[in-house]
This record gives structure tokens, sequence and C-alpha cells, in this order.
């Protein structure tokens, strides 16, 4: 799974459950979005977490290779 377009996703939907907080007139509907926004505020933070995760890795596993040339002298006979 691409975790950038997850991770996309439930920033889009925080920011919808944001909004609705906004607009809410009852106090019971307010409690049932704050519910839903902190599942996905978690969810983000947990996706987040796996990508610091995955990068931490892959930095861990680059391998750096140099190569040099020696200095070669070549007796050629006339």
């Amino acid at each position: 799974m691409d975790l950038e377009s997850w991770l996309h996703s439930k920033k889009v939907v925080e920011k919808r459950l944001l909004a609705f907080i906004e607009q809410a007139a009852k106090t019971e509907d307010l409690l049932n979005i704050s519910a839903d926004l902190a599942k996905v505020q978690e969810e983000i933070e947990q996706i987040t977490g796996r990508m610091n995760y995955l990068q931490n890795k892959a930095d861990l596993a680059t391998v750096h290779i140099e190569v040099r040339e020696n200095d070669v002298s070549l007796k050629i006979k006339i």
C-alpha cells in the first residue's frame, strides 16, 4: 500500500471532521465527531511513524561504494 496516498487520504478526512466540528449544533454530534477525529488522528500518527521507520531502515541499508584506480605504469619494449 502506498503510505503517502493513504496519509493524504486520512488528512483530507481530518480536515472534513474539523469542519464538521465547527458546524456541530448538538453536544452528542460534537462528541461523535470528536471520537472519529481522534481515531483518524491516531491513524495519521501510525502512518507517519511507519513512514519514518521505513525511511530510517532505508537509510541504514544504503551502501556507498568508492572505486579508485591505482597508478598503473606500463613498460613497453620497442
